[in-house]
């Protein structure tokens, strides 16, 4: 296998290594499973990195994925065994059933439930063996056929930009740089002659109409080398979109206008420092929250919950995967679990006693302390918003306590006439999540205070106030009460 290769060879083992060191792919010394389907790309693969093994101080392992799709699959993890035999390296396989049903119950096509069990089994490979790579065949016309097929499907620069990339994690593809071409330039070079897999001949396949149909029409009728101008926009956008990440890693922009939460609260993105930003950063920093949440960050995903939620009103909402919804509260967004996004509950309202001392109300989570006082003379108003001090002759007993009901009005302390209690919370910009949860203390037929934001300019005590009435309100439940804006 050490005999001189033909120019035409050496010119893509010239390529591989340099993608190697370009893009970081090994340090040396590692241990690299080499997945060998038995076709051109993986065993023009298998020897490339064979040749390449002491100058990287390799230790390589070839492993076959058998997935059962065709008659003979057995013979072909045979083939794939003789040839590692070549090379004498060692050789593994598995048989994979290929379920048309992904994660999550995502429905998807043969090829690509083929993909994601392969990928199962390489990592469960790497796991078995303490392997620190997985070398893989793709090859340039590969990285522009994804390019095209994520363009026709409306993908995003960052999905575009990772069209077959270089690496991924532990997987690496030192023939990203050469084009099927000189694959088949080097074959007379190999040992064995490939195995050629009929599918890729099957026109119903789209990536086959994009090889067969699409690209070859372009390149007669456009340009004669799209295919490489095709590739130099995949690597310029590769270059962009990483630098933006890494910059905006470095600087800490991500984590400085978003907390994952944890005892401080739930996570949160601050809009003021999010809306600073440019448009390219601000799909940065919301694929980067949404992968510290646990949710893929697909294009439609991050673009709909930017312009829906983070740049929309205030109490705009939007569902995420796992359970998770994302809502406007004025100067951030909030991501919360769905179990606890609550609507407002329907309840009676509940009679509070007409003499002093305190009362629970376990169905409206609060409870109420009433005290009745004679006018001091350092009498004022109390600056917690869960207290309140009444004047008691202008109150009708016995005071009611009861949620929020569509059109209530009251005229807040201050103000020179009455308001919908609902436009009153949108100028106090109290989150329209906990509406639901505001109280109203209620004489009569008027309201006189709601517990936690403001009493009203009608029941406020005045120098001609001789009697007062002191209550105060705390939740039961805190970790469920509405909070003062």
């Amino acid at each position: 296998m050490k005999e001189k290769l033909p120019r035409p060879a050496f010119e893509v083992l010239r390529k591989a290594r340099g993608s190697i060191k370009s893009y970081k792919m090994l340090e040396g010394g590692e241990r690299v499973i080499l997945a060998v389907s038995g076709g051109p790309d993986s065993l023009v693969l298998l020897d490339v990195m064979y040749r390449l093994r002491e100058e990287f101080d390799l230790e390589l392992e070839v492993f076959h994925v058998d997935h059962g799709l065709r008659p003979g699959s057995g013979e072909e993890a045979d083939y794939v065994k003789e040839a590692a035999a070549l090379y004498g390296l060692p050789f593994s396989t598995e048989r994979v059933e290929v379920s048309r049903v992904g994660t999550g119950g995502k429905a998807l096509s043969p090829e690509e439930a083929a993909r994601e069990v392969r990928y199962r089994a390489l990592e469960a490979r790497m796991r078995k063996t303490g392997a620190d790579r997985v070398a893989q065949g793709h090859q340039a016309d590969d990285r522009v056929e994804t390019l095209l097929m994520r363009l026709c499907s409306g993908a995003g620069p960052r999905a575009l930009a990772s069209s077959v990339p270089p690496v991924r994690g532990p997987f690496i593809r030192p023939l990203v740089r050469v084009w099927r071409r000189e694959i088949l330039g080097y074959l007379p070079a190999l040992p064995l002659p490939p195995l050629h897999d009929p599918s890729n001949l099957d026109l119903s396949i789209p990536r086959n109409r994009i090889r067969h149909l699409v690209l070859p029409l372009l390149a007669q009728e456009i340009n004669p080398n799209v295919k490489e101008s095709l590739l130099r926009a995949l690597e310029l956008m590769e270059g962009e979109v990483g630098t933006g990440s890494r910059r905006m890693e470095e600087d800490g922009s991500f984590r400085s206008i978003f907390s994952l939460g944890g005892g401080s609260g739930p996570p949160s993105l601050a809009l003021d420092g999010f809306l600073a930003l440019g448009l390219a950063e601000r799909r940065e920093t919301l694929h980067a929250l949404l992968r510290d949440l646990g949710v893929r960050p697909t294009f439609r995903l991050v673009e709909s919950l930017r312009r829906d939620v983070c740049e929309g009103w205030a109490g705009n909402r939007m569902d995420l995967p796992g359970d998770i919804v994302a809502v406007n509260e004025y100067d951030r967004v909030l991501f919360l679990e769905g179990s606890t996004f609550r609507a407002s509950r329907p309840c009676p309202e509940e009679v509070v006693p007409e003499k002093q001392g305190e009362y629970g109300f376990p169905d409206l989570n609060v409870k109420l302390y009433l005290r009745f006082e004679e006018v001091s003379g350092d009498a004022g108003f109390p600056a917690d918003p869960w207290e309140a001090l009444l004047d008691r002759d202008l109150l009708q007993f016995p005071l009611r306590l009861r949620r929020l009901k569509p059109g209530d009005r009251f005229r807040p302390l201050g103000a020179p006439g009455t308001k919908k209690i609902q436009d009153f919370l949108t100028d106090a910009r109290f989150p329209r999540r906990l509406r639901g949860e505001v109280l109203a203390v209620v004489s009569g037929e008027r309201i006189v205070w709601l517990p936690g934001l403001r009493i009203s300019e009608d029941f406020k005590i005045t120098e001609r106030t001789r009697r007062m009435v002191r209550l105060k309100a705390s939740p039961i439940n805190r970790g469920a009460a509405p909070s003062s804006p």
